[in-house]
């Protein structure tokens, strides 16, 4: 559980621009998925649904990826 707020935080923190503040639309549109998919983790996180969090981070952090390789 302490795993999922820290993670969490790190979503909310203002250090980072936020996924609608991206100009590339395309990026935007990766970072929002990105978003999303990282609070559905969450949720299953916190629900103990490890190998169901495990994924959502997984293609969170792949997304994320793609869209600053971009």
């Amino acid at each position: 559980m302490a795993r999922a707020h820290t993670l969490l935080d790190g979503l909310t923190k203002k250090e980072t621009k936020p996924a609608n503040e991206v100009s590339d639309s395309e990026e935007r549109s990766q970072l929002l998925r990105a978003e999303c998919l990282m609070r559905e983790a969450l949720d299953e996180d916190r629900e103990d649904n490890r190998e169901e969090a495990l994924e959502l981070y997984t293609q969170a952090i792949t997304l994320c990826i793609e869209a600053v390789n971009n």
